[in-house]
């Protein structure tokens, strides 16, 4: 078995796009509109695990962050936090050089952002 895809639900896909992509630069890989109108977007590396947006027009669920989050290695966090217009919610030391910093979404969803410092 391997792991292809994690899926997360989302009210505005341009918004959620320009986070992901625009923010945190993960690849857009694909875009498509399925035939009962929700809009699609896949990002990721091709040939690797990839992060589906989805928007069906709705709201999201509020359970949302009920015990998951996403994580994505970056190379500044805090300068991703701020370009995004969060506030830095506190770290995490684990190991040494790196740390684990959280931000959310334009949904609220949690987002890890590992920070390793190479020396």
């Amino acid at each position: 078995m391997v792991f292809k895809l994690a899926t997360i639900e989302v009210t505005d896909l341009e918004r959620s796009l320009a986070f992901y992509n625009g923010v945190l630069g993960v690849p857009l890989v694909s875009r498509a509109k399925s035939p009962n109108g929700f809009e699609l977007a896949f990002l990721g590396e091709e040939g690797q695990p990839q992060l589906e947006l989805i928007s069906k027009g709705r709201q999201v669920p509020e359970s949302r962050n009920a015990g998951y989050s996403l994580g994505f290695e970056v190379e500044d966090a805090k300068a991703i936090i701020l370009k995004a217009g969060g506030e830095i919610e506190g770290s995490i030391k684990i190991g040494p050089g790196s740390k684990i910093f959280f931000v959310s979404d334009p949904d609220g969803y949690k987002v890890e952002l590992l920070e390793t410092k190479r020396f």
